[in-house]
């Protein structure tokens, strides 16, 4: 099962290269069992892909406090949304536990949240996997600060967040198409038109092109609410949106139907390959042959080991390959035998994937392997 501290060595290398910090496996181990068992309570949810929970922040030293009840700000990276989270702990004796201490009692140590609230973590936990505003790679935080920066637009996410689920399943039920990482809202854009009925601007990403459209909201109450507002009920407002264009969304999912044409030629592969579409979000979804499962970590390793050094090659070379920006892999929770892996390819091309292909192949251990 995944925890929101998946891999604990990581966490101790990032901390003592680039933070000089050091924290122990032992206090990681402790926090993870209690802060996850939390978690799950708590929003009601199963930690489905292993960078989610958990995260050191990358621009400067996690703040930490210690004392009688000791404190330390991470980031929790949900399904969609990265917040800020304090994570408290206490001991039952009186000791002061320290995040280097190695000889840690975890039935001595109690460990929970102090922020975010419940409320605030069931609200983003409850958020659907594929919906039109909430996306793996952009956070609605990043989204609000560029319309409020570059379009003068001042919105609040809990506003987006009452919208997101409507405006998803309006989408659904007026083109026909299901919304997935391919169909998204890129950006908040101008106009912005407040009245009875209020309207504002909307970026939708069709297979990385983009269309205006407009969305539209009134209140049942009379009210007049903006985008900035955070104290509401949901429930007040309908939301829809105007300038759909069904046809040309189409049109663009349509030109990548086919299967592309790969520029090498793999032979004798033994297992099945279907390629569907590659681009810079590469998903595949590898089927393991049996008893294939319980390898699943030495698997991913091999694939991580792989793409690290064929970035280490292309680094010796100037880039003359380009290099993977990340990669990530997971077995799926409904099925043991299906293994999944997403990998962000940045600026490699056709070389990676002949030689990815190939390394698949040397491995023995997928039925077969499909690339969307």
């Amino acid at each position: 099962m995944l925890t929101l501290i998946n891999d604990k060595r990581m966490y101790v290398s990032l901390l003592s290269k680039f933070q000089q910090m050091k924290i122990s496996m032992q206090f990681l181990e402790c926090i993870d069992e209690q802060l996850t068992r939390q978690y799950l309570a708590i929003t009601g949810c199963k930690i489905t892909k292993a960078w989610y929970g958990l995260q050191i922040p990358h621009e400067h030293q996690p703040v930490i406090s210690y004392g009688e009840t000791s404190t330390m700000v991470l980031g929790l990276t949900m399904p969609q949304h990265t917040l800020e989270a304090t994570i408290a702990w206490r001991s039952k004796s009186g000791r002061i536990y320290r995040i280097s201490d190695e000889d840690i009692d975890c039935n001595d140590l109690e460990c929970y949240f102090m922020t975010p609230s419940e409320k605030i973590m069931q609200r983003w936990g409850q958020m659907p996997d594929k919906s039109l505003l909430f996306w793996e790679g952009l956070t609605m935080d990043f989204k609000i600060s560029y319309a409020e920066k570059d379009q003068g637009l001042k919105c609040s996410a809990y506003f987006f967040e009452c919208v997101n689920r409507p405006i998803s399943n309006y989408f659904e039920k007026s083109t026909g198409i299901k919304v997935d990482h391919n169909i998204k809202v890129s950006q908040i854009i101008s106009p912005y038109e407040k009245g009875e009925v209020s309207s504002i601007g909307l970026s939708l990403s069709v297979m990385n092109f983009a269309f205006p459209v407009k969305l539209c909201w009134r209140s049942r109450s009379a009210a007049i609410y903006t985008p900035s507002d955070e104290d509401f009920d949901c429930s007040d407002v309908e939301f829809w949106l105007e300038d759909l264009q069904p046809a040309y969304y189409m049109k663009q999912i349509n030109l990548y139907k086919d299967t592309p044409q790969l520029p090498f030629a793999l032979k004798n592969l033994n297992y099945q390959l279907t390629v569907n579409l590659i681009q810079t979000d590469c998903r595949m979804e590898m089927v393991l042959k049996k008893g294939m499962a319980q390898r699943e970590v030495e698997l991913l390793e091999r694939i991580y080991s792989f793409i690290d050094s064929y970035n280490d090659n292309s680094e010796k070379k100037h880039r003359k390959y380009g290099v993977v920006h990340n990669a990530n892999g997971y077995l799926d929770q409904n099925r043991e035998n299906l293994l999944h892996l997403e990998i962000d390819i940045g600026s490699v091309g056709p070389d990676f994937f002949k030689k990815l292909f190939k390394l698949f192949n040397d491995m023995d251990a997928f039925e077969s392997v499909t690339v969307d």
